[in-house]
């Protein structure tokens, strides 16, 4: 999950909450918080992280969860 900390879209604490939610449930949730990025610079701003993260899927590596954090 990534979310922007100057998101007016979905509030930070709603993206936390969600992960929270999802983590509680037994799911690993890698989460990114970008301080300088709003709900419609998220994509970019991310697009390395989340191209790293796809790759590590693909080859069946473990997630890096953020469930310890939250």
């Amino acid at each position: 999950v990534v979310e922007g900390a100057l998101d007016t879209v979905v509030s930070p604490q709603t993206a936390r909450e969600y992960v929270a939610a999802a983590c509680e449930n037994g799911n690993k949730v890698e989460y990114l918080s970008l301080a300088d990025a709003n709900h419609y610079q998220t994509r970019q701003a991310s697009f390395q992280e989340s191209l790293d993260w796809m790759e590590k899927m693909m080859r069946g590596e473990e997630i890096n969860s953020s469930c310890n954090s939250i």
